[in-house]
């Protein structure tokens, strides 16, 4: 007795849904995408500095030595009287910079 084989399907590949669904992709993209649009311009002039002016560092660490009355030392270098040291100081916080003041 012969008996008969069952045929078995081959699988392929179903192109049709495949292009369908990447054509409605395509159409979904192209419909929310941004076209890039030409932007306008406005002409501005700006400032131009007439001198150039270097910016003074003021040092963040000051020593204050006190050797007369009326002589006093600031970072080893500069001597001052009180008026003086007085405005040095108050262009430091006028400054808004945070000083380390060593006496």
């Amino acid at each position: 007795m012969k008996l008969a084989r069952r045929q078995t399907k081959r699988g392929r590949v179903e192109i049709i849904p495949m292009i369908d669904t990447i054509l409605i992709l395509l159409i979904f993209y192209m419909s929310f995408s941004s076209f890039k649009v030409q932007e306008k311009r406005i002409d501005a002039r700006l400032p131009i500095i007439s001198t150039k002016v270097a910016a003074t560092k003021i040092p963040l660490d000051v020593s204050v030595r006190v050797r007369n009355k009326d002589e006093i030392i600031v970072n080893g270098t500069t001597t001052f009287d009180l008026v003086s040291l007085r405005d040095a100081m108050q262009t430091l916080g006028a400054i808004g910079q945070e000083a380390t003041v060593v006496i």
